[in-house]
């Protein structure tokens, strides 16, 4: 069973988030299972408008009207997107460049690739996930990106203070996977009202650090078992709104729902944050349950939304009842979450 191997290979590593390559034109419908490790740690020329002759003489002024340059056109991408960092990206079997594509950035855990350089942890995260099989399905864009190898060959995201930038390297992240977002948008037709972060643990608090500085380039973000700042006024989304969800188990461990004073905020206070920035009104409201990780444990995670918040604008904290920081996800969990991120759109 896919979980039983990816929980044994995470005992095996040790400290922040969690969670080589295959072929970087991934295929959608692969859903090959794998370990993510886990230490802590997308012309018309002007119209005709019938303007009757009035018989006035021709002075031979050139006619000046926008001329139609035709559909859209990307350039062939390369195998892997990235440079010295290559991101493998995956299509949907249908992507056709003269529609606009969402696009989905999942952003790994700390040591997803278990220390071997050669491995990429986008692509094991994925395979944790079940995510870029459901691309044909549900339309999308992927970009599966890997972050800095530590010292101890654990790949990390420099995402805040408490996570999980070790050794101070002061890697810039924020530029390498802005600057990602970029690439791809000049080989896919891209929308880029609907740019997604999905993360894991470091991924997690690395898709906040790109909220709280470039919230104007998502329509959504879902972090499981991530966290924030530790302070509001260190994140500045200006006047930017998106969609947040918090996923977190009680029993994490590694990241606790909780928090961890002086470090960062818990899973509830995080989506308060959120709630006040996008301007929701009311109290939260409990939805009904659901039940996204496998086990006999029945309908398990709580829901917790703000939803009447500017901008269309949704918050979310998703509490995994007795769920710990590598949860044992079914089938039913990619499906919930891609399709709550893919319902949301900026202004």
């Amino acid at each position: 069973m896919r979980f039983l191997v990816v929980l044994l290979t995470l005992l095996l590593l040790p400290a922040c988030g969690d969670s080589g390559t295959t072929n970087a034109k991934a295929d959608a419908s692969d859903g090959t299972s794998g370990t993510p490790g886990d230490d802590t740690g997308d012309d018309t020329g002007p119209e005709d408008t019938g303007t009757e002759d009035t018989g006035t003489e021709d002075t031979g002024t050139e006619d000046t009207g926008t001329e139609d340059t035709g559909p859209v056109t990307f350039p062939e991408a390369p195998d892997e997107l990235g440079g010295d960092r290559p991101a493998t990206y995956v299509l949907p079997d249908q992507y056709d460049e003269a529609d606009s594509w969402p696009l989905l950035l999942l952003l790994h855990g700390y040591g997803a690739n278990a220390g071997q350089p050669a491995i990429s942890g986008g692509v094991l995260q994925d395979a944790y996930l079940g995510l870029s099989k459901r691309s044909s399905e549900l339309g999308f864009i992927m970009l599966l990106p890997h972050g800095t190898p530590a010292p101890n060959g654990n790949q990390f995201w420099n995402a805040t203070p408490a996570c999980c930038d070790f050794a101070n390297t002061g890697v810039d992240d924020v530029g390498y996977l802005t600057g990602l977002l970029d690439e791809a948008a000049s080989y896919f037709n891209i929308d880029p009202k609907r740019v997604y972060l999905l993360g894991h643990s470091n991924g997690g608090f690395m898709s906040y650090r790109l909220a709280c500085q470039h919230g104007d380039r998502f329509a959504a973000m879902l972090s499981i078992a991530g966290s924030t700042f530790n302070t509001e006024t260190e994140c500045s989304p200006g006047t930017a709104k998106l969609s947040v969800a918090q996923v977190h188990g009680t029993d994490d461990g590694t990241i606790p729902y909780a928090g961890e004073p002086g470090k960062y905020p818990g899973a509830i206070e995080a989506g308060r944050r959120w709630a006040d920035r996008n301007g929701c009104t009311g109290d939260s409201t409990a939805l009904d349950p659901i039940d996204i990780v496998s086990g006999e444990n029945g309908a398990e995670t709580q829901i917790q939304a703000w939803g009447t918040c500017e901008d269309d604008t949704e918050v979310q904290v998703w509490t995994l009842d007795t769920i710990g920081h590598i949860p044992a996800f079914n089938d039913d969990f990619s499906a919930t979450a891609l399709e709550w991120l893919l319902s949301k759109s900026r202004p």
